[in-house]
């Protein structure tokens, strides 16, 4: 095909493409101030987890009654998980890296959340988990399954990933 000249009509609309525009201030800004968001919201993870971890430490043992946890739990672990909510809203909006910090933020709810019983009661306080331990010991112990004993014994692979 002939090289266009300037000021030719092009007959393929596909072969043309506009140049490419270059980045105006505004948009540099915005874009930079997006980079700045990681850093800072991963910051407040941090700072959520220590929170969490406070106040789940000053938490009474005691005060757990029917309703389980939710009772002995001080205001300062809802403001810390509210803060961490917030903070993974913020990290939302950054363009580039944020796998990492929205892993970060994933983690710290998880471990909020699903560790808050283990860092308040210290050691399992009811029959339940008392039970699922001494399966997993004798799992571990003896390298096989039991099922004549009880039907849990039967849970082929959730035994045999803890034992591990």
């Amino acid at each position: 095909m002939p090289q266009q000249k300037r000021g030719d009509s092009i007959s393929d609309p596909l072969e043309w493409q506009p140049p490419p525009s270059k980045p105006t201030i505004a948009r540099a800004r915005r874009r930079h101030r997006k980079r700045s968001q990681l850093p800072l919201g991963l910051a407040f993870c941090v700072i959520s987890l220590g929170i969490g971890l406070l106040a789940l430490k000053i938490s009474p043992v005691r005060e757990i009654g029917q309703y389980g946890l939710i009772q002995s739990l001080s205001p300062l672990y809802y403001f810390a998980i509210f803060a961490l909510i917030i903070s993974f809203a913020w990290s939302l909006r950054a363009e580039r890296s944020r796998s990492f910090v929205l892993a970060s933020h994933l983690t710290v709810l998880v471990f909020l959340v699903h560790g808050a019983p283990e860092v308040i009661e210290g050691t399992a306080r009811f029959q339940t988990a008392w039970l699922h331990a001494g399966f997993t010991n004798y799992v571990a112990g003896t390298g096989g399954l039991l099922p004549a004993f009880d039907a849990r014994f039967s849970m082929i692979r959730s035994s045999r990933m803890t034992s591990l």
